[in-house]
């Protein structure tokens, strides 16, 4: 049985719980849970933690944007029902802000960036960087922002899943750990649930655009470099053969 819980209360949810995981988000629909024998008072605040719980166990954790009392008569007298939209861990981070000015390691840079939401609870399940030093400028910039700059400059990728966990890991460090998937021409797109890789494809000034949407490329004249456990066979790697121009979209 799922429920929701805030401020010690637990509620039934009422229909389903519908969320969605990706690479780099968790998102939620609405959820409304049974408010029937509480007031306003009992409403929560915008941003106040409300946890989605399964068998007395924390599955997913997030943050109140807007809540919708809706007091329904049709059903039976005093009953109530609240509407809740959500924001994940990861879209606290769009709205929390830091200011670093100077040189640190990058690790204790990125402790500090991340203090506002280690403060409210977060925690740092991952920490895989090499060592070096990195000036920062930041001045009431979102932590999103100042995590995506600093890790941007020290080739890092950072992700918070939907516990609060945040993981801060260098591209090298993951090229290190064994594959999770590999996906090629023989792969089987309905047991790994992969629906299609569809980029979408511009002709302009005699040249193909071609646009991936939230991709990481990777490019180098052997594959062994990146991974030496992946079999490498002579004409499997690069994908694209013709010259290429890497543009970041803005």
């Amino acid at each position: 049985m799922i429920r929701l819980k805030y401020n010690n209360k637990t509620f039934k949810i009422i229909d389903s719980c519908g969320f969605k995981e990706s690479n780099n988000e968790v998102t939620f629909n609405d959820i409304t849970i049974d408010f029937t024998g509480y007031s306003k008072e009992d409403i929560p605040f915008k941003y106040q933690k409300v946890e989605i719980i399964q068998n007395s166990k924390v599955i997913f954790t997030g943050y109140v944007e807007t809540a919708k009392p809706n007091f329904i008569t049709k059903k039976k007298k005093g009953y109530r029902e609240l509407s809740l939209t959500l924001l994940s861990p990861l879209k606290m981070a769009t709205l929390r802000t830091v200011s670093l000015i100077g040189t640190y390691t990058k690790k204790e840079a990125i402790r500090r960036i991340l203090q506002p939401l280690l403060d409210d609870g977060f925690e740092i399940e991952a920490f895989n960087i090499e060592d070096g030093e990195i000036t920062t400028n930041f001045v009431l910039e979102t932590i999103e922002n100042a995590m995506n700059n600093v890790c941007f400059k020290t080739n890092t990728f950072w992700f918070i899943d939907a516990n609060r966990k945040i993981y801060v890991n260098s591209i090298d460090y993951l090229f290190g750990q064994p594959t999770v998937k590999t996906i090629d021409e023989k792969t089987n797109y309905e047991e790994i649930g992969l629906l299609a890789i569809n980029p979408t494809i511009e002709n302009i000034d005699y040249s193909n655009i071609i646009n991936f949407k939230n991709v990481r490329l990777i490019y180098s004249q052997d594959n062994n470099i990146l991974n030496p456990d992946i079999p490498y066979n002579d004409g499997d790697f690069p994908l694209l053969t013709m010259g290429k121009i890497l543009k970041k979209r803005r």
